[in-house]
């Protein structure tokens, strides 16, 4: 499946004009798929985002400026305004403060050398409603002052998935509690981490400033640190891999954040059977898993359709959207759209 892909170098505010330029219409098509597909109506959206976006604009103000100058150059380059770049950017934490079911239902996971025999391996299924993939861009940003980030995203998105020039690999899995609390928004959280070099250094900014959402993130260095980070607003907890696995799925793994999750939403995505499945696979192949054999086992069907390779019915247009896998010593970023049964990866590098 055909994906776009872009690279853009320069000030933070250059690499933006020079991205709204290039996805100009695709940007206002994906402001409208974020309206049609918001569960509760544009209006509500809307009206979350006013709540959320002082709350941003602060953070990064605090943080990260540059974002803002990205995302100013980009509403310029594109011909939207810049509200409209806050409606994709804010989107996580409007969704929770709504109250909306997101459909994420992504599988990711870590594979050390121990596991693998070989290099370090990290990645996810991204899983939504199907249309999705009309949107993703794989993108190559070089900023003036930052290291380099290849990344999967959609136009417009300060950040998704992806690896950047340090070796930091970031990959998130929704979890759906409701939580809207201080701390950073998850864009900005996943920008800072691609400017680190290791996972604690990761994990002492989400410890300092909380993470405004709960969620889970994933986040993998070429040193062989590796470790899910639980959020829960200003509370978080550290899962780490268990004999150089590390598996993640939508609900939490710590006993001190369980409980506030939706049951419903954990049974109707197989959010517990996903995670023993791909533990399950691995250990088919501890020792010798490659590139091609995590592929392999992300095509699975066990559980069709709500499986690891989730697919639509005829009455959910829903299912996986993606598949990425990141090498984290290397810099490579493989990048599977659509089902990985149906379609071939290509390799992007930093």
């Amino acid at each position: 499946m055909y994906v776009p892909y872009f690279e853009a170098a320069g000030s933070h505010r250059q690499i933006g004009e020079m991205i709204g330029r290039a996805f100009s219409g695709q940007i206002r098509q994906f402001l409208e798929f974020k309206r049609e597909y918001f569960e509760n109506g544009a209006a509500r959206l809307d009206d979350s985002v006013r709540k959320t976006k002082k709350k941003f604009i602060d953070c990064c103000h605090a943080f990260a400026p540059h974002l803002l100058d990205e995302m100013q150059g980009c509403a310029d380059g594109a011909g939207v305004g810049f509200n409209e770049l806050l409606l994709i950017n804010c989107a996580d934490e409007a969704r929770n403060l709504c109250r909306a079911q997101s459909g994420d239902g992504c599988t990711s996971f870590a594979l050390l050398p121990e596991t693998t025999g070989g290099p370090i391996l990290a990645g996810q299924s991204k899983d939504g409603p199907g249309p999705q993939w009309d949107h993703y861009i794989v993108l190559l940003i070089r900023p003036d002052d930052r290291p380099a980030v290849l990344q999967l995203c959609y136009p417009g998105m300060l950040a998704l998935l992806g690896i950047s020039e340090t070796g930091m690999c970031v990959f998130s899995n929704n979890i759906s509690d409701g939580v809207v609390a201080e701390g950073l928004p998850t864009m900005v959280l996943k920008r800072l981490a691609w400017d680190c070099q290791r996972v604690d250094e990761v994990e002492s900014m989400v410890a300092s400033h909380g993470v405004a959402i709960a969620s889970n993130f994933l986040f993998c260095d070429c040193y062989g640190g590796a470790a899910c980070l639980e959020t829960q607003g200003a509370r978080y907890d550290r899962v780490d891999a268990h004999d150089g696995v590390l598996v993640h799925t939508n609900h939490y793994l710590t006993r001190s954040l369980r409980g506030r999750e939706s049951d419903a939403y954990i049974r109707n995505y197989r959010s517990r059977e996903r995670v023993e499945r791909l533990k399950h696979l691995y250990g088919l192949h501890l020792g010798a898993i490659d590139v091609p054999k995590v592929f392999e086992c992300y095509r699975d069907h066990d559980g069709h359709p709500k499986s690891i390779c989730c697919h639509e019915t005829p009455e959910e247009f829903y299912g996986t959207t993606a598949t990425l896998i990141a090498e984290p010593t290397s810099r490579r970023l493989h990048v599977c759209v659509g089902h990985c049964c149906e379609h071939q990866p290509v390799v992007y590098q930093v």
